[in-house]
C-alpha cells in the first residue's frame, strides 16, 4: 500500500474515532436523562401514593370529630379534601385534576395501577360510611336515587357507632394494604430500571473502549508501516544523492585530467 493510501486510512480512523466519541457522549447524556427521569418518576409515584394514604387518614378523624362535636367546620374541611382528590376544586399547585388521573399519567405498570385503584376504591367505600354518618347528624338519610334527601330524626349514636365499629376499622385497613403493596412494586420497578440503565451504559462503555483500542492499534500499525516506507524512501533518496554526487565527482576528475594533459 502506498504512503498516500496509508495516510488516508489513518485520517479515516481518526475521523471515525472522533465520531465514536460524539456518539458515546450523546448516549451518555441520554442515559443520564433516563436516570433522572427514573428518579423523578419514583418521587412522583411515592408522592401520589402518599397523597392517597394521607387524604384517607385525614378524612377519618375529620368525619369522626364532626359526628362527635357536630361542628360544621370539620365537615367543610372533609369535603374540601375529598373535592381536591376528585378534581372538583383546584389543588395547591393550581391544577384542577383528579388524583386517579394523575396516577394514570404517572406511567405506572398495570399491576401498580391496579393496587392504587383498589386502595382508592376502598377509600371511597369508607367515604360512603362516613357520608352516611355525617348526614345522620343532620337528620338526612339515603334515598332511592342515591342521594341523602330523606329526612328523619338525627341519630348521633348511630353515626358514632358506624364510625367506630369493627367493619369500619376493617375497611380502613383495606385501604392501607394495597398502598403498601403498590410501594413495594414501585420500588422494585425503579430498582430494575436503574439496573437496566447501568448495565446498558456499562455495555456501551465497554464497546466504545474496545472500538477505540481496535482503531488505535490499526492506526498505529499504519503509522509504523508508513514510517518504515518513508524511512526507506529517505534512505533511497540519500543513496541516490550520494550516487549522483560520486558520478559528478568522477566526471569532474576526468575533466580536470583532460585539461592537465
Amino acid at each position: 500500500m502506498s504512503i498516500k493510501s496509508s495516510l488516508i486510512l489513518i485520517f479515516l480512523c481518526f475521523i471515525f474515532v472522533v465520531m465514536l466519541s460524539f456518539i458515546y457522549g450523546f448516549i451518555s447524556i441520554e442515559m443520564q436523562k433516563k436516570v433522572l427521569e427514573s428518579a423523578e418518576n419514583k418521587t412522583l409515584s411515592y408522592l401520589l401514593s402518599q397523597e392517597l394514604r394521607m387524604s384517607s387518614e385525614d378524612l377519618t378523624p375529620l368525619a369522626g370529630t364532626y359526628v362527635s362535636t357536630k361542628d360544621p367546620i370539620y365537615e367543610e374541611i372533609y369535603w374540601k379534601i375529598l373535592d381536591i382528590r376528585n378534581g372538583k376544586i383546584e389543588r395547591p399547585d393550581g391544577r384542577k385534576i383528579a388524583l386517579k388521573e394523575l396516577m394514570k399519567k404517572a406511567g405506572f405498570t398495570e399491576e401498580e395501577f391496579v393496587k392504587l385503584k383498589e386502595a382508592e376504591n376502598n377509600s371511597n367505600d369508607l367515604v360512603t360510611t362516613e357520608t352516611i354518618a355525617m348526614n345522620a347528624i343532620k337528620g338526612l338519610y339515603h334515598d332511592d336515587k342515591g342521594g341523602y334527601t330523606r329526612r328523619a330524626e338525627p341519630d348521633q349514636n348511630m353515626a358514632i357507632r358506624i364510625m367506630h365499629d369493627k367493619k369500619y376499622h376493617e375497611d380502613k385497613e383495606k385501604i392501607m394494604k394495597p398502598i403498601n403493596e403498590f410501594e413495594k412494586l414501585m420500588v422494585k420497578r425503579v430498582a430494575n430500571s436503574f439496573n437496566d440503565i447501568q448495565n446498558y451504559s456499562k455495555n456501551i462503555t465497554i464497546i466504545f473502549i474496545c472500538l477505540i483500542t481496535l482503531f488505535g492499534i490499526i492506526a498505529t500499525l499504519f503509522i509504523i508501516g508508513s514510517s518504515n516506507k518513508i524511512i526507506n524512501k529517505l534512505f533511497s533518496f540519500i543513496e541516490n544523492i550520494n550516487f549522483v554526487f560520486e558520478k559528478n565527482q568522477n566526471i569532474n576528475n576526468l575533466f580536470f585530467k583532460e585539461i592537465e594533459s
